[in-house]
């Protein structure tokens, strides 16, 4: 079964590549450099806690899937795990964005950015 879709996999992998770096041109192409920082910065603060995202529940749902165990109380499970872990997720960047500006007293632009 993963060998007939690992084709499949491969492609799409390698279109979202592609669309990211086209993307990534137009965004690069229309910004001026200092906006692109800051949004480089933003983004790889929120990057940061990625792995809260997944956790690897993903990889445990298409195992216990192919185990045969029941398809709907998997899912279910999967999905009640992933809003709790998406909601782990945002809440824990939000709190971090907030200690980084207002406890920290950083931000994610400097004065040489204002002028």
């Amino acid at each position: 079964m993963i060998a007939r879709k690992s084709a499949l996999i491969i492609f799409v992998q390698l279109l979202t590549g592609i669309i990211g770096f086209v993307g990534l041109k137009f965004i690069a192409l229309y910004m001026d450099p200092w906006e692109y920082g800051v949004v480089g910065f933003a983004y790889g603060f929120v990057a940061l806690f990625s792995i809260l995202g997944d956790l690897g529940f993903g990889a445990v749902h298409v195992k216990r899937i192919s185990e045969g165990k029941d398809f709907g109380k998997c899912v279910g499970t999967f999905v009640a795990i992933k809003l709790i872990i998406k909601g782990i997720f945002a809440s824990v960047t939000i709190l971090s964005i907030a200690i980084w500006q207002f406890v920290l007293g950083r931000g994610f632009e400097s004065l040489l950015h204002a002028l």
